[in-house]
C-alpha cells in the first residue's frame, strides 16, 4: 500500500491497478508490506519509505544491509516501530533526509542509476 498524507490524513492506496512508481509524485511516504522492487524504487526516488521485513528472509551475504536498514528505521518487524517512524518521516522531512543518506550502501548493491544508462548499457553489451 502507498500512504498519501494530506494535512495529517493518511490514505491507503492499492497498487493492484496502477504501478506504484506512477504514484510516487503524489505521496509523502510509501509503506511496503515486503521488501520488493517497489521498495527499492521508492528508496531510489528518495521518497520516505518503510517496509516490514523478517530477518530470516535475508541471506548471510546481505544481512549487514538488513541491519543497516533496521538501525535506520526503514525496515521493521513490529507494527509499533513502523507506525512511529511513519509519523516521524511524514511530518519531518529532515528526519528522512538524514536516514536517506544511510541507505546508499543498500542502493549501491541493488540499484544502478545513471543519466547515461543507455550508453553504458550499450557499451557493456558490445563487450560481450
Amino acid at each position: 500500500n502507498i500512504i498519501k498524507s494530506n494535512s495529517n490524513k493518511f490514505e491507503f492506496l492499492s497498487n493492484t491497478n496502477i504501478k506504484p512508481v506512477d504514484l510516487f509524485s503524489k505521496v509523502d511516504l510509501v509503506a511496503w508490506d515486503v521488501v520488493s522492487t517497489g521498495f527499492i524504487e521508492s528508496l531510489a526516488y528518495g521518497i520516505p519509505t518503510i517496509a516490514f521485513s523478517d530477518q530470516k528472509r535475508w541471506s548471510s551475504t546481505y544481512y549487514h544491509l538488513y541491519e543497516e536498514l533496521v538501525s535506520n528505521n526503514i525496515l521493521h518487524e513490529k507494527v509499533k516501530s513502523a507506525s512511529d517512524n511513519t509519523l516521524l518521516f511524514a511530518k519531518d522531512h529532515t528526519a528522512w533526509t538524514l536516514k536517506q543518506k544511510k541507505v546508499n550502501n543498500f542502493l549501491d548493491n541493488f540499484v544502478y542509476t545513471d543519466l547515461e544508462w543507455d550508453e553504458k548499457w550499450r557499451e557493456f553489451l558490445k563487450q560481450l
